[in-house]
């Protein structure tokens, strides 16, 4: 008798187990598939145009799991801080992102000695341009830059403000 009820016991553990396990398992699926998925925005912005064609959506982790979006005073980005190119005819990783919490398309400038040496078109909400060529060729060395960050109305395609972001930007060759 005492043997039957320790093996209904066991049973019951055991089935208790494995359904914990199955909805724990569950649960880390759903959670890794969200925070790897990739938000495909860029259907969202067509209307305005001027799409960069180098973005990309970029991984939206946390960000995009949370579903808050900025205020709308408010405008995130991330930049490389140290952007280095082999030489001008080559991509730097500049890995510039609009965060997918963003209400507004984002647009770049690079400026060295006051000359535009990289500019990109309108990057929206949710995407990153990783890598990008230089537009003018400049001679070896390490400069001092400005990244002009632009707000830009998802409507109308007007710069609502920007911001300054002192980089560095090395060409090797």
């Amino acid at each position: 008798m005492d043997l039957r009820r320790e093996r209904k016991k066991q049973n019951r553990i055991v089935g208790m187990t494995v359904t914990v396990s199955a909805v724990l398992f569950a649960a880390a699926a759903a959670i890794v598939i969200l925070v790897f998925s990739k938000a495909d925005i860029r259907s969202d912005y067509s209307d305005i145009g001027g799409l960069d064609s180098r973005a990309e959506a970029a991984l939206t982790g946390l960000e995009g799991i949370s579903g808050i979006l900025n205020e709308e005073d408010e405008f995130s980005f991330e930049i490389n801080g140290e952007i280095v190119f082999k030489d001008c005819k080559s991509e730097g990783k500049i890995l510039l992102k609009n965060p997918l919490k963003n209400r507004y398309l984002m647009r770049a400038e690079i400026l060295i000695d006051d000359k535009v040496f990289l500019a990109t078109g309108n990057i929206a909400p949710g995407q990153i341009i990783k890598e990008a060529k230089p537009d003018i060729k400049i001679s070896a060395g390490k400069y001092k830059a400005t990244a002009i960050i632009s707000a830009i109305d998802p409507n109308t395609g007007k710069e609502l403000d920007s911001v300054e972001q002192n980089i560095s930007v090395a060409i090797k060759e």
